[in-house]
Parts: C-alpha cells; sequence; structure tokens
C-alpha cells in the first residue's frame, strides 16, 4: 500500500482529497501546515507528497526547498497560483510535477500514480475479498459463491462493490462512491449510484427488500456490513 501526505490547509478540500485516495488503496498522512508536514515526515516513511503553496505558517516553496534538501521523495504541487512562472518555480524548486486547482481528483490520481510507477512504488493490496458467503477475485473481476456459483457483474457494479468491499463497515456517500470509477462513462449522478447498489443487491442479496450485505446508512450512504447480522 502507498503512503500519501497530503498537506493542505483547506480543511475540506484536505479531506475530499483524502477520502478519495483512501478508496483508491493509500493510506493517507494530512497536515494543514508546513510544522505538521515536517513532523509527519521525522516520524514515517513517505511515497509521495501532495503539497499546497499556500501554507498559514510558511510559504509553500520554502517548505519545498527544505523538503528537497532533507531527501528525494517526490512532490507535486497542488496550487491556486497558476502563472507561468508560478508553476516554472515549482519545478525548478524541486517538484516532480504541478497542478493547479481547481483539480479533478482523477486526474491527480492519474499524476499520483504515474510517479509511483516510475519510483517502483507497487500500490498493489490483496487480490481477493471475502464477505458474506462470497468471493471477489479483484484480479479476474469475478465474484462466487461459497458454493462456487458466479454472479455476473458489470463493469461498474464491479467497482462499486470492490470499493465497499475493501473497508467493510466503512460509510462511503454516494459523492464519494462516484469518485472510484476511473472512466468517464462512469455514473455522474446519485440516483445512478442508488441503481447501481439495487442491481447488485439483487444479485448477492437473499433478500432484497431486507438487505444484509450492502447496508442503507439513512442521510449518509452505504457501507458493506462486517458481518450477516450487522
Amino acid at each position: 500500500m502507498a503512503t500519501l501526505l497530503l498537506v493542505e490547509d483547506d480543511e475540506q478540500l484536505l479531506s475530499v482529497t483524502a477520502a478519495y485516495f483512501e478508496l483508491h488503496e493509500f493510506k493517507i498522512f494530512q497536515s494543514a501546515d508546513a510544522a505538521g508536514c515536517l513532523r509527519v515526515l521525522e516520524n514515517n516513511h513517505v511515497d509521495l507528497i501532495v503539497l499546497d503553496l499556500t501554507l498559514p505558517d510558511e510559504d509553500g516553496l520554502v517548505l519545498l526547498r527544505k523538503l528537497r534538501t532533507k531527501g528525494d521523495t517526490p512532490i507535486i504541487v497542488v496550487s491556486g497560483r497558476t502563472s507561468g512562472d508560478d508553476r516554472l518555480a515549482g519545478l525548478e524548486f524541486g517538484a516532480d510535477d504541478y497542478l493547479c486547482k481547481p483539480f479533478l481528483p482523477k486526474e491527480l490520481l492519474y499524476r499520483v500514480n504515474n510517479i509511483l510507477s516510475r519510483t517502483g512504488v507497487n500500490n498493489n493490496t490483496s487480490s481477493i475479498s471475502e464477505f458474506h458467503g462470497w468471493v471477489l477475485n479483484l484480479d479476474d473481476k469475478s465474484l462466487f459463491s461459497e458454493d462456487n456459483e458466479e454472479a455476473q457483474l458489470t463493469r461498474h457494479e464491479f467497482q462499486l462493490l470492490s470499493a465497499l468491499a475493501r473497508h467493510p463497515g466503512r460509510i462511503y456517500s454516494r459523492e464519494e462512491l462516484i469518485d472510484i470509477f476511473n472512466d468517464l462513462e462512469g455514473p455522474e449522478s446519485t440516483r445512478a449510484i442508488d441503481i447501481t447498489i439495487s442491481r447488485l443487491r439483487k444479485k448477492i442479496e437473499k433478500d432484497v427488500k431486507k438487505p444484509e450485505i450492502i447496508l442503507t446508512v439513512k442521510g449518509l450512504g452505504y457501507k458493506l456490513s462486517r458481518n450477516s447480522s450487522s
């Protein structure tokens, strides 16, 4: 599992970005300022840093220069400073990439994965998830029951179920679930998520009117229950 350090003083953006990358199986450290960033790095291994330049206690470019004197951990600058001079300064100070705000989480994910692949960091996790008598194989994208009967899933059903199965018990909002889709043809509305969940339940629940596997958390979203009685 790859580890990211997100350095961002916008609390909402920090929370949303962290949740998105956790959905994609990253371990996340967070900091809202330069001092916190340095503390995290003193005590933890980090595979990549995503760095905002506008921080409350120190200019991000100054922090970037400090980080470069301490090591060669890849750094992606994510900033509202959009001029060509700003981007050039970020790269000259040692950033591996520069992404202007506002940005799509998917684009940041692609850039992170591209850099990690070049540095040889593998973000693969276990390819098998087992839950409630089902076995989900992430490699061949199959789902089998304990009786070895296969449930035929569409691509989007598989992606959604995979996200839920990685973190049983965690509640995902409909908006977070929309973000798991890596292609432009994925669901773009919360209603589409509801429909996909309904179709999944028809394939894996014993009683779709009383689901025991994929649970609705009123007002919040969905979760995969930890056991059949939860």
